[in-house]
């Protein structure tokens, strides 16, 4: 189930970007619906340590149905829910997390009717955050039309490697509350898909990122490219243990790199085309790499990383 606390609060994205409401297929017998009100309920007094059910509403709910008869060993068993959950973040970051999960048995209009059992309610994973606070937190019927096409593409035909490692460094930021976590998994992400050389990493991050950014109309320069790359450097390392405040439009800047990146590569053949190996990432997006020192003009050792 999903909660946003702010909903009223914002009215203006409300109403013009209201969220899903009614039952939403989005294949492979996953969909998304708003439960009936003491349903979830139910649900969330059963899922609650106290047993004290949350006093935000249910925005809506991811549901995966089961045939009759069906009994699934372990929550989410091939990470089906958990697949359509970080897909829908490429298509607009939500809070959705699996703080209030569960396997449910009975029928979904009938609260007292029902037998539930939790799924992975706890841990700091089971929480999700966004950083950008100008959108809208939830999804739209329009988006969940467009995360149809989306979870089919990934569960019938899949993803480059790349992609796949990609997409997983972002859902990790998507969890993380702590900002210095949520950077280096960004950036962690982003040479996942675009690093394919020991040397002049740096080099390859910053062209390459400045290249997609500009072709997704992302407004992100070398120098800041350089800047995202460095103070991930600095925060994996212990240079320094938080993200200064006024980075926050650089972070948003880079998440926004990352996740049309992914998406991009999972829907269209020419972007996956670009993934499929370092030769076709090297092809697309040339950077040259220099052999010699720019200051003395000797060889530079095969093994020198920037």
């Amino acid at each position: 189930m999903f909660r946003t606390m702010d909903t009223y609060d914002r009215p203006e994205f409300f109403n013009t970007n209201p969220p899903i409401i009614s039952r939403v297929d989005i294949g492979h017998d996953v969909f998304i619906e708003r439960l009936d009100g003491a349903v979830a309920q139910r649900l969330s007094e059963h899922l609650s340590a106290g047993g004290v059910g949350s006093s935000s509403a249910q925005r809506y709910s991811f549901v995966r149905a089961f045939s009759p008869g069906v009994d699934p060993t372990d929550f989410d068993e091939d990470q089906r829910l958990q697949i359509a959950l970080a897909l829908s973040r490429l298509i607009r970051p939500t809070s959705i997390g699996l703080e209030e999960s569960a396997q449910v048995w009975g029928p979904l209009n009938d609260a007292s009717a029902l037998t539930i059992r939790p799924g992975p309610i706890t841990g700091p994973a089971s929480e999700a955050y966004v950083a950008d606070l100008a959108r809208a937190d939830w999804l739209t019927p329009a988006d969940g039309i467009a995360l149809r096409s989306l979870l089919d593409v990934f569960l019938v035909r899949g993803a480059p490697d790349r992609v796949r490692r990609g997409l997983w460094h972002y859902e990790n930021a998507a969890r993380s509350f702590d900002m210095a976590a949520r950077w280096s998994s960004v950036v962690t992400g982003l040479e996942a898909l675009f690093n394919t050389d020991h040397e002049w990493v740096t080099r390859q991050f910053k062209g390459r990122c400045t290249a997609v950014a500009e072709e997704f109309g992302v407004a992100l320069s070398a120098k800041q490219a350089d800047t995202a790359y460095r103070l991930r450097s600095r925060l994996s390392h212990g240079a320094i243990t938080g993200v200064p405040p006024d980075t926050l439009q650089l972070y948003v800047a880079i998440e926004r790199v990352l996740r049309e990146t992914l998406r991009q590569s999972i829907e269209v053949d020419g972007w996956r085309d670009r993934f499929a190996d370092e030769p076709a990432v090297r092809a697309a997006w040339p950077i040259e790499m220099p052999t010699d020192c720019p200051a003395c003009r000797q060889p530079l050792p095969r093994d020198d990383v920037e």
